[in-house]
């Protein structure tokens, strides 16, 4: 079935230019979806040189390349920003990736501080500057920028970031309080042993 689709998109690719760059990014997620990394990566790098300038292409490698492969997705990332200056996906995974690295903070604070309010990238832009908090030990800031989230609508990483912060200020029954919501509404278990 994955061999029928693929097929399809390589037809596509070849009959039809305008669904050039359509075709590339659905046959990666093919082959990503069949455990097919590295191909689909190898994929994409061949659409990077047919459309150097497709940040599309260029976002798609970035999200495929390894999690800690910070140089190679930091050097597609500025290309990328140069394309495409004001997209806010883009701009965030840079600020994801200098927190990564713990480099930056001040483009961090940039990119992320004037979205912690917009409905669709707030919380992604509160995580990372939670992120940047909790590496710099400011552990009452990674509270106050997730906690009345979380307790509307848990998630993962806030629960994991807040659990950590609660243990650094030895509040154990906050601490507790995250790791029960994760457990019971997420089905997802933390140890609170330190």
């Amino acid at each position: 079935q994955a061999q029928q689709a693929i097929a399809s998109m390589e037809k596509l690719r070849a009959d039809f230019d305008d669904f050039v760059p359509q075709s590339y990014l659905m046959q990666a997620n093919i082959l990503q979806k069949i455990g097919q990394t590295n191909t689909a990566i190898a994929l994409l790098n061949d659409a990077q040189k047919r459309l150097p300038n497709n940040s599309d292409i260029l976002f798609a490698k970035v999200l495929l390349l390894p999690e800690n492969d910070y140089a190679n997705k930091r050097q597609l990332l500025q290309n990328i920003l140069r394309l495409n200056p004001q997209n806010n996906d883009y701009q965030l995974e840079y600020a994801q990736i200098l927190v990564n690295q713990k480099q930056d903070d001040d483009t961090v604070i940039a990119i992320a501080s004037p979205l912690i309010n917009n409905s669709k990238y707030g919380l992604k832009s509160r995580q990372i500057l939670a992120q940047m908090a909790l590496h710099r030990q400011n552990y009452s800031q990674v509270a106050s920028l997730l906690a009345d989230n979380f307790d509307i609508t848990p998630d993962v990483i806030s629960g994991l970031l807040l659990h950590q912060a609660y243990v650094e200020l030895h509040e154990p029954a906050a601490a507790q309080r995250i790791a029960d919501i994760m457990q019971n509404e997420l089905s997802y278990s933390l140890t609170t042993s330190r």
